[in-house]
């Protein structure tokens, strides 16, 4: 008989990442998480075949005369659900008879274990993952929720665009309509691929999980040197040494996934590689011809959002254009936007705009959709408005670039 406890707190943390990659359409073992005990350790995998996540629970208190390595599986859901009525403990204590194949949690709540042996096998993926870099988790992430606006979704369809990639410092991402690029000095990750469709899963694994660093107590009455030291990571301190999880991430590849790994890769979220090639060459094309394409003023995001959204209400329901044209110098510049809704009728609001070049009158007519999608992913108040066969939307800050180019609208 094998016994184990744990902090439930900390468990269902764990369990609550390991479960981004549990099979929830299939009644099978990848329905269930897998348990691995070892060294005093606990360590919990999952596997959809598809995603793939290993996270390393902190130390356990094992009893038992039968201690010294062994696993088991408990159904995903299953255990979640209990884990999540037992309100009023602290501690949860698994018991597995390796005989009968079952575990019984704090001594009372009976389950089956299939047999782990029959899970399928994917440490070789992390053994054999090639490195690309490391990168702060707040960069990713930032990265991640930009793209994920412009990103496709028709896997049938333009699967090919249905995956974000990182390449000389930029992440690229079009759904045929509208294309971003979110430029960072930060995203050293040349080759690597998002599917649109574990975007969430991502940003999930990188904000749940925590590496922690073992660091020694500060001597107080010690003069600190490591101020001036680079190759020390400062994210892994606190002011009194203590232990603090780490802010970077590592991002790997092997043949047939991509992965996340915490930096010493003892927990880990990964998911297949995509079969369609992205076409990288063309939206790069794309990006420059934006950049070159002339700018044409600068636009208060906050005040034109609120004027898209109150004409929204107003616009026909069979169609979603919305008009815009640019008036006046750069003495007197107004962007004036309209709608067409009922009985053909036109709503119009204006809106002073900074003019940045030219005088002429320019008109183009975009999706109100996409505006409406896109426009909450800007960081700065104002934004910079260019024209080159479609309208780019650019936002520059100190430690990172948006552009975004959004697809005009032809009569």
């Amino acid at each position: 008989m094998a016994k184990f406890k744990i902090k439930k707190e900390a468990l269902l943390d764990n369990l609550n990442l390991a479960s981004l990659a549990i099979n929830r359409r299939e009644e099978d073992i990848t329905s269930n998480f897998v348990f691995k005990v070892e060294d005093e350790k606990l360590v919990i995998l999952a596997t959809d075949n598809t995603s793939i996540a290993k996270v390393k629970v902190g130390k356990i208190s094992l009893e038992g005369d039968d201690n010294e390595s062994f696993s088991f599986t408990l159904k995903a859901q299953k255990v979640l659900g209990l884990l999540g009525t037992l309100k009023k403990d602290n501690e949860v204590e698994f018991n597995f008879n390796k005989a009968d194949m079952n575990v019984v949690i704090n001594e009372t709540y009976d389950f089956p274990s299939l047999d782990p042996d029959d899970f399928p096998e994917f440490n070789s993926e992390i053994e054999k993952a090639e490195s690309i870099s490391e990168i702060k988790i707040d960069a990713l992430s930032n990265a991640l929720k930009y793209i994920n606006g412009f990103i496709g979704n028709d896997p049938q369809g333009r699967p090919e665009l249905t995956i974000g990639l990182i390449k000389d410092n930029t992440f690229l991402a079009s759904n045929g309509k509208t294309f971003g690029v979110y430029e960072s000095k930060d995203l050293k990750a040349d080759g690597f691929e998002v599917s649109y469709n574990v975007i969430g899963n991502i940003q999930k694994f990188t904000k749940g999980f925590e590496t922690p660093i073992v660091v020694e107590p500060k001597d107080k009455n010690k003069d600190d040197d490591s101020k001036d030291d680079d190759s020390k990571d400062d994210d892994s301190k606190d002011d009194d040494g203590a232990v603090v999880p780490s802010k970077k991430i590592k991002l790997l590849k092997s043949s047939n996934f991509f992965i996340i790994a915490s930096p010493d890769e003892l927990n880990y979220y990964g998911f297949r590689k995509c079969d369609y090639k992205f076409p990288a060459q063309k939206l790069q094309t794309q990006i420059e011809k934006g950049k070159d394409a002339e700018t044409k003023c600068k636009i208060s995001r906050v005040e034109l959002s609120e004027v898209i959204n109150r004409l929204s209400f107003c616009i026909d329901e069979t169609s979603n254009r919305m008009s815009f044209v640019l008036t006046g110098d750069s003495d007197e510049a107004e962007l004036e936007i309209s709608v067409i809704g009922s009985h053909k009728r036109t709503t119009t609001e204006k809106m002073k705009v900074s003019r940045l070049s030219g005088e002429e009158d320019i008109t183009f007519s975009l999706n109100f959709n996409h505006l409406t999608k896109v426009l909450p992913l800007y960081d700065s108040p104002e934004i910079i408005l260019s024209e080159n066969k479609a309208i780019m939307l650019s936002d520059e800050l100190d430690d990172h670039n948006l552009y975004g180019m959004i697809a005009v609208l032809r009569s």
